[in-house]
């Protein structure tokens, strides 16, 4: 008889096993600012001490605690939480080799991050060096000897920036004592 309970609890055992862990299915976490240490172990299934080691261990795991001490999770922290639960308990990562690999994702984002930050510095700031680059044209061009005196709409044609408009918009809100006209000479 003994060996027929064997038997019977055998493929429970084996059952159990091949159903999806917590992190493993969707968990729906609720929309609200702030968990307690209760709620984030009840949604993970993890027990509270589990979530206490890994603050040890994990410096991005980091709630924040109110006026009485009590741990407060945001969203962020409980879905870091899942994903360490799926690299501890289901991909089998050493609690070293996790962190590893989240310290290499949050370095690969900063890098993401910091290129696109420079893409759009250089296409807010690319029309003001082709306006520069016709500036220090014009300059070279009066150091060679080429162009003695040129009028503003010389200016723009020879070196490539725009016209009349583009002039006075760069001296808008500059008071100038005399008029610009053709017979004044440009000095930079």
């Amino acid at each position: 008889m003994a060996l027929e309970q064997r038997k019977q609890r055998a493929p429970l055992k084996a059952d159990k096993k091949s159903q999806p862990g917590p992190a493993a299915r969707a968990v729906a976490i609720p929309d609200k600012l702030y968990f307690r240490i209760g709620e984030v172990s009840q949604l993970c299934g993890l027990p509270a001490h589990v979530l206490r080691f890994w603050e040890t261990e994990f410096p991005q795991l980091k709630p924040n605690k109110g006026g009485s001490g009590q741990r407060l999770y945001r969203r962020q922290d409980v879905e870091l939480v899942l994903e360490l639960q799926h690299l501890l308990h289901e991909e089998k990562f050493t609690i070293a080799g996790a962190r590893r690999l989240l310290a290499e994702r949050r370095r690969s984002r900063a890098t993401a991050n910091t290129r696109a930050a420079e893409r759009i510095a250089l296409s807010q700031t690319a029309p003001d060096l082709l306006t520069m680059r016709g500036e220090l044209r014009a300059i070279l061009g009066i150091l060679d000897g080429k162009i003695t005196h040129s009028s503003p709409r010389q200016h723009a044609q020879n070196f490539g920036t725009s016209s009349k408009a583009h002039l006075e918009a760069k001296t808008a809100g500059k008071r100038s004592r005399r008029p610009i006209d053709d017979s004044t000479p440009l000095l930079f």
